[in-house]
């Protein structure tokens, strides 16, 4: 498919279904919507972070977290979404998230390193998944940004690159 855009692949059709789904449930949860990504926002550094130096610690905090964030909103929030403006709220929450989450999985292939030279992504995956991720207009605009832009941008997207230099 031929746009303006460029070339989209159906990997970023799948992106962008995502992105839609968590935007539709950050709508429909409305502030407790915005608890939810606020507190998924906080759990991705944390457990990113503690994931450099012990994984054994960082799984089992993730899931926790994880957990508690899916189920405390509710508690947190009781009211239901009744206002328009409670819905603008969760569902910009649900597009800053679902934009996370979209560029976490675009960039969570393996990379393919030969000698000074790293492809992304891997020429090991199968062709059909390497192509569509290769020509992948998320991948394209954001590959040189996370690749060759600072530490920290490397550290919560793409994590290997940062713990590879040491």
């Amino acid at each position: 498919m031929q746009s303006i855009l460029g070339e989209i692949t159906w990997f970023d059709a799948l992106l962008v279904t995502l992105w839609a789904g968590v935007v539709v449930l950050g709508l429909r949860r409305g502030l407790a919507g915005l608890v939810w990504v606020l507190g998924l926002l906080l759990v991705w550094p944390l457990t990113t972070l503690l994931s450099s130096s012990s994984a054994g610690l960082a799984l089992p905090l993730a899931i926790l977290l994880g957990l508690l964030v899916a189920y405390v909103p509710r508690y947190l929030v009781q009211t239901r979404v009744t206002e328009v403006s409670h819905a603008v709220i969760g569902g910009v929450a649900g597009l800053v998230l679902g934009f996370v989450l979209a560029v976490a999985l675009a960039m969570s292939f393996p990379i393919s390193k030969r000698g000074a030279y790293s492809t992304y992504p891997s020429d090991k995956l199968p062709p059909g998944l390497q192509q569509a991720v290769a020509k992948s207009y998320f991948v394209t605009r954001l590959g040189d940004k996370v690749f060759v832009g600072p530490d920290w941008v490397k550290r919560f997207v793409a994590p290997d690159l940062v713990s590879a230099k040491k």
